[in-house]
């Protein structure tokens, strides 16, 4: 189990500090306790770019949270204390790179939480059936309201990444959810075929079956050259059970 904590220090503003965490390629990484954290003020931080963009800001921030392998379910959450503002709203993105490659990000959540005047605000969003291979990326925009800052925000709020193997979610629920798959130019790769995968099938929208493969092993890589663009439907099939996926020929 990691409890992540990281707590924010804003220094003077008349001074510069290199900022890491200001684009998802140098997210600050939450696998350990982090404390005197350095940033730029609100009037140097820039917005990344990365797209899509959630709330009305640009300007924003990253942390990263990898899990333990064996980790089956992660908790991501923030806690800001009472501003100084009457009301602002925090907006927040939650990114998974799957299997740890940030150009192939899955948007988990645009959201966003009130903070008021001395009572402060909250969120946590509790993912079950991750695959540890996989990284987390929260992204906080600049806070928006009266006399709002990105400093200011981060003065007041703590972040939280925990990643843990729980017992509790049942083990066909893990072994249906862990399977991955990922179509790359001309091949779809089938990533932790725990259900022992071996026979597949690839129809056309219009039902048209065009491959019929059956085999003695799992499922690990399926050409798919001969294949025009478009979008598919690849059926994995076993003895006992099938898995049904759409995928995209580029």
């Amino acid at each position: 189990m990691r409890a992540l904590l990281l707590f924010f220090t804003i220094f003077s503003t008349t001074l510069i500090y290199g900022q890491s965490g200001n684009t998802i390629a140098d997210a600050i990484s939450l696998d350990g306790v982090t404390t005197d954290l350095s940033i730029l003020s609100s009037v140097t931080v820039t917005a990344s770019g990365l797209t899509p963009v959630c709330g009305s800001n640009n300007e924003d921030v990253f942390y990263k949270h990898t899990p333990t392998s064996g980790d089956n379910k992660i908790t991501i959450g923030m806690l800001s204390g009472a501003l100084g503002a009457v009301l602002a709203t925090v907006d927040y993105q939650i990114l998974r790179a799957n299997s740890g490659d940030v150009n192939d990000l899955t948007l988990v959540t645009c959201d966003s939480y009130g903070v008021a005047l001395g009572i402060g605000g909250e969120f946590e969003l509790v993912i079950n059936n991750i695959i540890d291979t996989d990284v987390y990326y929260i992204r906080i925009y600049k806070m928006s309201g009266l006399g709002a800052s990105l400093s200011g925000l981060l003065n007041g709020t703590t972040v939280s990444m925990v990643s843990v193997f729980d017992a509790a979610l049942s083990s066909e629920d893990i072994a249906y959810n862990k399977i991955k798959i990922i179509t790359k130019d001309n091949t779809i790769e089938v990533l932790n075929n725990i259900s022992k995968y071996s026979d597949y099938e690839i129809y056309s929208l219009d039902g048209k079956q065009l491959f019929n493969v059956k085999s003695n092993s799992e499922v690990n890589s399926i050409d798919i050259t001969s294949l025009n663009r478009g979008l598919y439907l690849l059926n994995l099939r076993n003895s006992n059970e099938n898995y049904t996926y759409k995928f995209v020929k580029r």
